[in-house]
């Protein structure tokens, strides 16, 4: 393959550390190094051919995790969310410890309205510490506005950056109503035609799900095989299968505490559940483990641990790129 990008580089006005790189690159133009000749044309603002040059290096080093990153940023502002997206979900590696993979993996999924990922990262980036102010204010209205709310303000605030975004379509089932606004009709028991398989649980949005669900009594649930004993619509004590459902939902998105009120709750009704001992304590340790991170963290040095992180991981890349060229 001809290299196009050194006489490319040849016609710019680099600086003395830019000429050095592209000198580098021109020995070795099929290695890692052109992650920071992209570095170098987006600086001369050839983002196109920075683009180009960052996805030809990414589909030769697929396992080059710093570029791919790099490269989904660079997608997600050039308004490219579907590519961006497929690009972070096919990292052979896993992305869950690199804060901006994170970040961005939280807004492209508000961009493509996948509600169920954009919970999932956030509350990850809230357990371990990682949110800057744009992410924590975007999680928080997803959590107290719901998905289109906050997928608006990110789309407004990209739109003002001058990025252009196509969005998608809100799937129909996304509703806009918190928790404790779920219509009563919704705890309705409904019967399911035969044959009819039930929606997958990704494509019905967080609230919409919770609404959608059949509910079921407790004494239903637990009672032994084979037990004929009768079910009444509340089952024991008045709780119903929508309270687990709710237990589950809390302990998914990270509210540990909420979720192991519930389940202490129908303990009390049910103290003989071996099922509901193991929900408690192992919600119990969550919490507590939960708990030790915060504590542990200082909240003022995230920021600057995030920059000596980013900062850490360029130095050791151009200390192993030199290492490989010299």
């Amino acid at each position: 393959m001809a290299d196009v990008w050194t006489p490319l580089l040849a016609n710019l006005p680099l600086s003395k550390s830019e000429r050095e790189v592209a000198r580098r690159f021109s020995t070795e133009p099929l290695g890692r190094s052109f992650l920071p000749v992209a570095d170098i044309l987006r600086a001369h603002r050839l983002v196109d051919e920075s683009l180009e040059l960052l996805t030809q290096g990414v589909e030769r080093h697929p396992g080059f995790t710093v570029a791919r990153v790099v490269l989904a940023r660079e997608l997600l502002a050039k308004g490219m969310i579907d590519t961006s997206w497929t690009l972070l979900e096919q990292a052979a590696d896993s992305l869950r410890e690199n804060v901006l993979a994170q970040k961005l993996r939280f807004k492209l999924a508000l961009l493509l309205a996948h509600e169920a990922d954009a919970r999932a990262s956030y509350q990850h980036l809230k357990l371990m510490q990682m949110l800057d102010p744009e992410v924590k204010r975007l999680g928080e209205l997803l959590e107290v506005s719901g998905l289109s709310e906050a997928r608006r303000k990110l789309h407004q605030d990209l739109m003002a950056r001058g990025t252009e975004i196509a969005l998608p379509p809100l799937p129909q089932a996304t509703a806009k109503l918190p928790l404790q606004q779920v219509p009563p009709e919704s705890k309705e028991v409904r019967s399911q035609p035969s044959g009819v398989p039930h929606m997958p649980a990704p494509e019905l949005s967080y609230e919409a799900s919770i609404a959608a669900f059949h509910v079921v009594p407790l004494n239903e649930i637990f009672r032994p095989e084979g037990d004929p004993g009768t079910s009444s619509k509340h089952g024991v004590g008045g709780l119903e299968l929508d309270s687990t459902t709710l237990a589950e939902i809390y302990a998914r998105q990270g509210h540990y505490g909420k979720a192991l009120e519930v389940y202490r709750r129908l303990l009390r009704v049910m103290p003989g559940s071996d099922l509901l001992r193991r929900k408690v304590a192992e919600l119990s340790k969550l919490e507590r483990d939960q708990r030790d991170v915060d504590l542990s963290v200082d909240p003022t040095l995230v920021d600057r641990m995030e920059s000596v992180e980013i900062i850490d991981r360029q130095i050791k890349f151009y200390n192993d790129l030199l290492a490989r060229l010299s």
